[in-house]
């Protein structure tokens, strides 16, 4: 029995090893090389935490692809890196990378193409500049999870800085970043874990 325990313990190492090192090589794309693969094949929608994809051609596998908080979710359910390649296929590479862009790479990646400043026409007084009157911060709700987050297999667990965790937070093979409040342990194996 001690034998079949150690074995099994040994597959699982070797297999979450090799996951680690399909998602580190997932890493390396920037948000316009990104944009570019993403483009011809989904609308891509800006959302308050992350960003949406909608399949430009009608697929009756996939409405719709959802990256929020370094979660992907299609038509509403989370999926696994490998879950992700079994139900888009090549696409899958390109969007567990969204998953590492950073909330303003994301807002850069959904940003309409003519969306940067325009350029004055030569020989023509550039328009004086004003600084815009400060934005008032919106007070930001606090989010509340009861029980544990449990995450294996790839994938990251992000708790936001206005969210709390009622229980534990483990992962197994993904990053884990706390910016929020847990009032359990965290715990993360074969992955990094990043303290707010």
């Amino acid at each position: 029995m001690r034998k079949q325990i150690i074995c099994a313990l040994a597959i699982l190492t070797v297999a979450l090893m090799a996951r680690t090192a399909y998602i580190v090589h997932a890493q390396t794309a920037t948000a316009a090389e990104l944009r570019m693969q993403l483009a011809g094949k989904y609308d891509i929608v800006p959302l308050q935490q992350g960003i949406a994809l909608v399949p430009k051609a009608a697929n009756p596998r996939v409405r719709m692809v959802q990256v929020v908080n370094g979660a992907v979710t299609v038509d509403g359910d989370t999926l696994t890196a490998a879950q992700l390649r079994d139900r888009l296929g090549a696409d899958a590479a390109t969007i567990v990378q969204l998953t590492y862009l950073s909330a303003a790479e994301q807002r850069q990646l959904a940003a309409p193409e003519g969306a940067t400043a325009a350029q004055p026409a030569p020989g023509a007084t550039p328009a004086p500049t004003t600084t815009p009157a400060p934005v008032p911060e919106t007070p930001t709700r606090s989010v509340n999870r009861s029980g544990d987050i449990v995450r294996i297999g790839g994938g990251a667990v992000n708790v936001a800085e206005n969210e709390r965790v009622e229980g534990d937070v483990n992962a197994i093979g993904g990053p884990v970043t706390i910016d929020g409040e847990v009032t359990g342990d965290v715990v993360s194996v074969v992955g990094g874990l990043t303290l707010g």
